[in-house]
């Protein structure tokens, strides 16, 4: 059990956070769940906190992360145009779990933040051509976190899933750290939760980025 363990969940009322935050539930963990707007927050557990929040706000980003001794950022663009939620928003919660003293931080992007991939040639160069000039900006800022967080004293983990869907989970993925893993073209969020929940005690992906997909 984890009953004396306290995570902090960042954009958890997203399609991934509906996903992990019961699977952190029932393994024991308490929870602190940062959204924007509490009151809307459909799941209610004597081990959950839901505390309004935005990365983007320093102030705010640093009171949700005391007292943690983990933080999970599921924070992402929502859109396709220009954006610093990766960036920005990391440097908000980096700088807090460093005031609170608070280490380890798994944090999720895009398979598209490094733009290499292993694919067949033309699969590869679609997904780097046409896929990553419509995703272009969030690519970009995802690259433009990682980079920034390389020099960060912390035991942090990033997560690069490809494209996300709605499926049931199959209950087991592949997983590459530090590497491309060949053919990654899907995953559902369901089990994207389930690989954040594995990463979380694996010193393995400390400091490191790592591949996920069916």
């Amino acid at each position: 059990m984890n009953e004396s363990r306290r995570l902090v969940v960042f954009g958890a009322s997203g399609g991934t956070g509906v996903h992990l935050l019961p699977l952190l539930l029932e393994r024991g963990f308490r929870v602190r769940a940062v959204v924007r707007k509490p009151s809307a927050f459909p799941l209610a557990h004597r081990s959950l906190e839901v505390v309004q929040g935005d990365a983007l706000d320093p102030a705010a980003t640093a009171r949700s992360v005391e007292g943690a001794d983990a933080v999970i950022s599921l924070i992402g663009p929502r859109r396709l145009g220009p954006t610093t939620i990766y960036s920005e928003g990391g440097r908000n919660l980096v700088s807090g779990m460093l005031v609170a003293g608070v280490r380890r931080l798994i944090a999720v992007t895009a398979l598209g933040t490094s733009r290499d991939f292993r694919m067949p040639p033309l699969l590869g160069f679609l997904a780097r051509n046409v896929v990553g000039w419509v995703l272009r900006h969030g690519w970009r800022d995802g690259a433009r976190f990682e980079a920034e967080l390389r020099h960060a004293d912390l035991e942090w983990t990033v997560l690069r899933p490809p494209a996300l869907n709605h499926r049931p989970p199959r209950g087991r993925y592949r997983r590459a750290i530090g590497q491309h893993l060949p053919s990654p073209f899907r995953l559902s969020r369901a089990d994207l939760a389930r690989a954040i929940l594995d990463q979380l005690d694996d010193p393995a992906t400390f400091r490191t980025w790592i591949e996920v997909a069916w």
